[in-house]
């Protein structure tokens, strides 16, 4: 028997009418899920962090140090909670398809503006780091990671149009 049927035949078998009962499944369901995903994230942010941080102690580069100061790890650290919530979405809204879509549709958006995120630390990382090197100091390498950030972003929007 699942999670779903456990919850949603309880109700019923406390009295409460079917509609009601796939209501507040649904509610107890989403609740649970959003305190397991934050629960999730809080823990493998501060795994990722400890251990990016663990490794630039260890190496010699700069690079890693300014992965960190751009907060890459803590934004690589929230894909896993997200596509844990991508798992579980058709089993908490299985009585409401239409939720689940608008849902689903929510999550992959945020998917595309997480993925911006990453992308957009990574090059904060690169342009950081290129301004240590002595060859690449004088080069306008702000403009060059504007002009890359403009065509994520425009790719972004295209993405978010498609879904």
């Amino acid at each position: 028997m699942s999670m779903k049927h456990f919850i949603y035949d309880y109700l019923v078998e406390t009295g409460m009418t079917a509609v009601y009962a796939k209501y507040l499944n649904m509610l107890i369901l989403l609740v649970a899920l959003l305190v397991i995903a934050f629960l999730v994230d809080y823990i493998i942010k501060k795994i990722f962090i400890k251990l990016f941080t663990q490794f630039t102690v260890k190496t010699k580069t700069n690079f890693d140090n300014f992965l960190v100061s751009n907060k890459v790890p803590q934004n690589i650290a929230h894909i896993i909670p997200l596509i844990f919530g991508l798992e579980f979405i058709p089993i908490v809204f299985q009585d409401f398809p239409y939720f689940e879509n608008m849902v689903e549709k929510g999550f992959k958006v945020f998917a595309i503006i997480l993925t911006l995120w990453i992308v957009r630390s990574l090059l904060n990382a690169l342009k950081d780091y290129f301004k240590t090197l002595p060859r690449l100091r004088d080069k306008p390498i702000d403009s060059y990671i504007q002009v890359f950030m403009i065509f994520a972003w425009a790719l972004d929007y295209y993405l978010r149009l498609l879904l």
